[in-house]
Order: structure tokens, then C-alpha cells, then sequence
């Protein structure tokens, strides 16, 4: 699935924000719904993820 792909399925609720840096070597983008972060999309740091990049790497933080 592409990151474009994920917008269109989420919708307009879904809120996209860019965390960087984030981890050694990876810059993400968080995801949220209903004000609580879902999940990261993971990408290496100092690199740009557009619409038509596939989603790669995801983390949770389940608890």
C-alpha cells in the first residue's frame, strides 16, 4: 500500500504529522484518530516519503 493509498482509507479524521528525527537512522509520520497516535510509518532519516512511496515499516506502541 502506498502512503496515498492510506490517506484515502483513513479519510479526512486521520491526522498526519511528521516526526524528526525519531529514531537512530529513521525520521516517521505519525498517525491519529480521535487525538491518539495509531501507529508510525517508519523511513530513512534525511529522506523525503511522498504519496506514492509504499509503506514499508509501521510501529505500535501497544499497551
Amino acid at each position: 500500500m502506498t502512503f496515498g493509498q492510506l490517506k484515502q482509507a483513513l479519510g479526512k479524521n486521520a491526522k498526519f504529522q511528521l516526526v524528526s528525527p525519531f529514531i537512530v537512522d529513521f525520521d516517521a509520520i505519525s498517525i491519529s484518530q480521535s487525538g491518539k497516535i495509531q501507529y508510525y510509518i517508519l523511513y530513512p532519516a534525511k529522506t523525503t516519503f511522498s504519496n506514492s512511496d509504499s509503506i514499508k515499516l509501521l510501529l505500535t506502541e501497544n499497551s
